[in-house]
């Protein structure tokens, strides 16, 4: 009999922001966990992270150092890596950029995190045109950007926006509100549909296309 992991302390299942969301990935044989490689080089830090996303149906490996996720990445396949930028051997881009060696599609398949403010660290993210959480994140939103990722229908999705400079404003416009409160401000559309959702971004998509109908 498989038993449930228990959700993490002063979560109940079903409420709260931290509602279970569980991330799957469609196969030719059904359903399979998403594959999440977290590279940080704080052990605390991914026992956390381990114990949050397996409890959201992940499938999760982490590595505490750029050679550990180097050898993870020899040995395996992910359908996401959240990596941080600072880590003790080498930054986090230097591990992404050996990653999209082995596979290109990593590319679109990466998020970063970071509790470094400067600009200098928002220009080396921006540079790998990856999206990223700015340390301590809410594990709901992470959740979110993890299940967009990986998904060919999302990358669909973002096409759509960006072809349309209307709904590319709406959607920009709707993730800088102060609805949202993100701590910076979005400009790329890709990024803007990571912290929406696809829900979300569907649900924009129709009301704009029953709005042309008339």
């Amino acid at each position: 009999m498989t038993r449930e992991p228990s959700p993490p302390s002063g979560v109940e299942p079903g409420s709260g922001p931290a509602s279970r969301q569980r991330l799957m990935r469609p196969t030719a044989d059904g359903q399979r966990p998403l594959r999440l490689l977290v590279v940080d080089d704080e052990p605390s830090i991914c026992q956390a992270l381990s114990l949050l996303f397996g409890w959201h149906g992940l499938e999760v490996a982490t590595a505490l150092s750029a050679a550990e996720a180097e050898h993870a990445l020899s040995q395996s396949t992910f359908d996401v890596l959240l990596i941080d930028l600072r880590l003790r051997d080498a930054r986090g881009d230097v591990v992404f950029r050996s990653a999209v060696g082995r596979d290109p599609s990593y590319r679109e398949r990466t998020l970063f995190m970071t509790g470094d403010i400067t600009s200098e660290a928002e220009r080396i993210i921006a540079a790998t045109n990856c999206p990223y959480l700015r340390k301590p994140f809410d594990i709901t939103l992470a959740v979110q950007a993890i299940a967009a990722e990986p998904t060919d229908d999302v990358a669909e999705v973002i096409d759509i926006v960006r072809e349309d400079p209307a709904m590319t404003a709406k959607v920009l416009q709707l993730v800088n509100s102060a609805f949202f409160s993100l701590p910076r401000h979005v400009a790329d559309v890709r990024e803007a549909v990571v912290y929406l959702g696809l829900g979300m971004i569907r649900d924009l998509l129709a009301a704009a296309d029953v709005f042309h109908a008339f």
